[in-house]
């Protein structure tokens, strides 16, 4: 039996397309943002610089912070491994992205330096948008596997950190505060003393990881486990309304009751959209590569439940049926008893 091919040369060619998808996107969204009327990128840019358009360039973006983190926290291989490899990709892409500013801009050199602090809190935001993915793994087994994969995916009891893992995500923790720290000292951050910027940042994080659940867990579910496709995409497409209008509510009560305009609801509405289309293309390419999610004690691959049944299906040859061994067996024991 042959396995099923995919659609993709490899899965590490997919990742790589991804990865270069991204960085096509972050490189050309800064001469979106930066054309228009005075603007030092060149005005055939300016007619993609609708809010719609934005909004739609900036959900991507979130998007692939969601696909980093569903990598880091799912994917096989070693721990360690992954997160290097999502740091280096997230430094790689905001690479692109300043890269960008600088060759769109004469003072983009400047402006690049001025918001360099941001590369300090990607260790923090990564380990914060993991945080419910690492969970649901915990929770229910799943992780991501090439399809056809007879890797056996973890027991209940094999998917707790062991000694040396824990000191290691201790030690992770602490640099990833200690640079949030630092990043804070080059912001000019106040109240650092007084511990309310600490407080904030952690409220912050708090909402980070709602918000990275309410995305990241169904997409991955809808994207990488074809049987679930249909529900996952019908409860993210329901979560954009919804989270959309919550928004919108807590806006509304924070200013007093004024009702934001509909322009903004529209606006905001296609972020989302854009985030959780551009989330799930991405989870769509990786599985036509042939990863998918699998869970333990679920519902094997195709190609292994066909393997299986083909098993139960076979016949042993007559001559090495087990009840004929047995009275082959019980002959000569009764011929050697005679003699």
């Amino acid at each position: 039996m042959s396995k099923s091919p995919s659609l993709l040369p490899s899965p590490a060619a997919a990742l790589a397309g991804i990865v270069c998808i991204y960085a096509f996107c972050d490189f050309v969204t800064p001469w979106v943002l930066m054309s228009g009327p005075g603007g030092p990128a060149p005005a055939v840019f300016a007619i993609l610089r609708a809010p719609v358009l934005v909004a739609i360039l900036l959900g991507g973006m979130f998007a692939q912070a969601g696909f980093l983190a569903i990598w880091a926290a799912l994917a096989p291989g070693s721990l360690w491994i992954r997160w290097l490899l999502s740091l280096l990709v997230s430094l790689f892409l905001c690479g692109c992205f300043m890269i960008s500013v600088v060759a769109v801009d004469e003072n983009g050199f400047t402006r690049a330096s001025d918001v360099s602090w941001v590369l300090f809190f990607l260790p923090a935001a990564s380990l914060t948008l993991q945080l419910p993915l690492w969970l649901f793994r915990f929770a229910f087994g799943c992780r991501i596997v090439v399809k056809g994969s007879t890797e056996p995916v973890e027991s209940v009891g094999a998917r707790q950190f062991g000694i040396l893992q824990m000191m290691g995500v201790t030690t992770m923790v602490a640099v990833a505060l200690a640079l949030v720290r630092v990043a804070l000292d080059q912001m000019g951050a106040p109240d650092q003393e007084s511990g309310m910027v600490w407080v904030r940042l952690a409220i912050f994080c708090l909402i980070a990881m709602v918000y990275s659940a309410l995305w990241t867990l169904p997409a991955a579910w809808a994207g990488l486990t074809p049987e679930y496709e249909g529900t996952g995409c019908a409860v993210i497409a329901i979560e954009c309304f919804m989270v959309t209008g919550l928004i919108l509510l807590i806006a509304s009560i924070a200013s007093g009751g004024r009702v934001p305009p509909a322009e903004v609801f529209g606006v905001l509405l296609v972020f989302h959209l854009s985030l959780a289309a551009a989330l799930l293309c991405s989870l769509y390419l990786a599985r036509a590569g042939g990863w998918v999610l699998r869970r333990d004690g679920g519902k094997p691959e195709p190609i292994m439940a066909e393997m299986a049944e083909e098993s139960a299906h076979d016949e042993l040859p007559q001559s090495f049926s087990v009840s004929r061994i047995l009275t082959k067996i019980d002959e000569e024991a009764a011929q050697d008893e005679s003699q």
